[in-house]
């Protein structure tokens, strides 16, 4: 497996890994939709709230302690820097469009 192969398996990993804590840990979920509404209830375009969600959400992780533990559990760590973010917000637009928000793709 080639250097690359590696880097873009440690990526997804680390990304799935933020999007399964982010799916199920209810106190970042309701973050991430109230985010979502107060923005779109600001007047911000679709892709105004995805470019906001992907600077707001690493900084918001990273200070939740459980999910930092969740991140760095078992043999492999990953870190912040390795989590695409702009995916887990491309992965999360059906919530952004249910709150009457035009998909700008």
């Amino acid at each position: 497996m080639s250097w690359k192969e590696i880097l873009k398996t440690y990526i997804k990993q680390a990304t799935s890994t933020a999007q399964d804590f982010l799916h199920n840990d209810e106190p970042m979920y309701i973050w991430w939709t109230e985010k979502v509404r107060m923005l779109a209830e600001d007047g911000k375009t679709g892709e105004q709230i995805k470019q906001t969600l992907v600077k707001e959400l690493p900084e918001m992780m990273a200070h939740n302690k459980n999910f930092m533990k969740y991140l760095t559990r078992g043999n492999r760590s990953y870190a912040l820097h390795d989590v695409d973010w702009g995916k887990i917000v491309d992965d999360m637009e059906d919530d952004i469009a249910e709150f009457g928000l035009a998909r700008n793709r």
